[in-house]
């Protein structure tokens, strides 16, 4: 498996590896442990580190490989 490309600086917000049929694997972090590693890291806010992270990372993308960002789902009705 070649390097899978990642999100610099948050690592720990890492759950998982995902494949989509005929295509590359590609890393899954979760938007909660995002969110709270940027409040942590810099002192934001929730809404300073939701801001940044829609605009810098969340809109990214760099290719077939780009991490996906995974938000808990709770309606399991």
């Amino acid at each position: 498996m070649e390097e899978l490309m990642k999100i610099e600086g948050l690592d720990d917000a890492i759950v998982g590896v995902a494949s989509r049929g005929g295509g590359e694997d590609f890393l899954v972090y979760s938007r909660d442990l995002c969110l709270e590693i940027l409040m942590k890291k810099h002192s934001w806010s929730y809404d300073d580190a939701q801001d940044y992270f829609e605009y810098n990372i969340l809109s990214s993308w760099v290719g077939e490989t780009t991490p996906a960002i995974m938000e808990e789902w709770t309606d399991f009705t």
